[in-house]
């Protein structure tokens, strides 16, 4: 489905109980697929910089998987060495006038700082 598409792998996080501070504890499984990546290309979809006591990037992108690939909002990707959390709900991405389904789209999203 794409012949030059990036290695993109899913890291599935369910979650099964909490630790002793209530915070939330996972179990984690991964999968390895071919996909799509686009870097920060426009407005929707970039990188900048904020002021908060220090310098913090975030970096919005979009990647792209084979159609029926389960992604969803508690999950990670780790494309080109990089890791983002998926940001929001996975949309499934078909033609509106033939049905082909193209894929899956996932926003991904990286804060460093």
């Amino acid at each position: 489905m794409y012949p030059y598409g990036d290695e993109l792998t899913i890291t599935h996080r369910e979650p099964t109980g909490q630790d002793g501070d209530g915070n939330d504890t996972f179990t984690t499984t991964t999968t390895t697929v071919v996909g799509g990546f686009a870097p920060s290309i426009s407005r929707a979809v970039r990188s900048h910089e904020m002021l908060g006591g220090r310098d913090t990037v975030i970096t919005e992108t979009l990647a792209f998987f084979p159609p029926g690939t389960v992604v969803d909002s508690n999950d990670a990707v780790t494309v080109r060495g990089e890791t983002y959390e998926v940001t929001g709900d996975a949309q499934d991405w078909r033609n509106p006038f033939t049905g082909w389904r193209a894929g899956v789209v996932v926003v991904l999203r990286k804060v460093t700082g």
